[in-house]
């Protein structure tokens, strides 16, 4: 059975007798799609459900959430009436740290069944570098589109686009700025952490810093690629995510090519 949801959540290809479901979250300015082409590559016996997140898309009418509390608080509730049977989340930048907080949501049902938290592209979120892109100028933000690459050229220039994309990437910004995690703030669920090797807006050292998140088994991985690596090569991504899914607190074992892993 697919998650039930409403408007958050969106499961393009249903599983039906699927062991686990993999919950992604995705990065600001992103929508459900951004994760639709993992359908493909997960084994049979993992479905994907992907988050939709308010002011875009199919729920554009609907006003964008700009906390952090009030985008976990809704999540975890849309995913609590089946977080009994086992799942994982996945949360790439912004939905790094909000994927935490949903596990931090979730973490005190009885009948929780959250069997591992993957943060990616993000360091832990005291080690963040500070921004403040929520308050400015749409030239700034557009700026920032170019920079991190993730929208074409010839598509930053269309008027209209921009004017349906920057109000919501505007509130995810406001999530990211203004988000102050609880001092301390631990789970037990095993967190792996996993960044591009080029990625200068998640320096190593603040994704390892995820170990202190969890009194669980903690695994960093490397991946070839910058920013939006899990772009670029789904398929081989979406193999290491079944890779540690499947091997539970087992032992880490080799990678796919172009992932270079350690225990700790």
């Amino acid at each position: 059975m697919s998650f039930p949801g409403g408007a958050w959540l969106r499961t393009y290809q249903p599983r039906p007798d699927a062991g686990l479901r993999l919950v992604c979250l995705p990065p600001a300015g992103a929508s459900a799609p951004f994760f639709r082409a993992w359908s493909r590559h997960l084994p049979a016996d993992i479905e994907l459900t992907t988050v939709q997140y308010p002011g875009r898309l199919d729920r554009s009418t609907e006003p964008a959430l700009s906390t952090m509390e009030s985008m976990a608080d809704a999540v975890a509730e849309a995913l609590r009436p089946r977080a009994a049977h086992p799942f994982a989340l996945f949360g790439h930048s912004m939905g790094a740290p909000l994927a935490f907080e949903v596990a931090a949501r979730l973490s005190g049902a009885a009948d929780n069944a959250l069997v591992r938290l993957f943060v990616s592209g993000y360091p832990e979120p005291s080690r963040r570098r500070p921004t403040s892109f929520h308050p400015a100028p749409d030239g700034e933000l557009i700026a920032e589109l170019r920079r991190l690459g993730v929208i074409e050229e010839a598509l930053l220039e269309d008027v209209d686009l921009l004017r349906t994309l920057l109000p919501p990437l505007r509130s995810d910004y406001r999530i990211v700025e203004t988000y102050h995690p609880a001092a301390g703030a631990r789970l037990a669920t095993p967190i792996t952490a996993v960044v591009g090797a080029d990625d200068d807006d998640a320096p190593e050292a603040g994704v390892r810093a995820w170990q202190e998140r969890t009194s669980g088994e903690f695994r960093f991985r490397t991946v070839s690629g910058g920013h939006f690596y899990l772009t670029e090569r789904p398929e081989e991504i979406a193999e290491l995510v079944a890779s540690d899914l499947s091997l539970g607190s087992a032992p880490a074992t080799p990678a796919p090519s172009g992932c270079r892993r350690s225990p700790s």
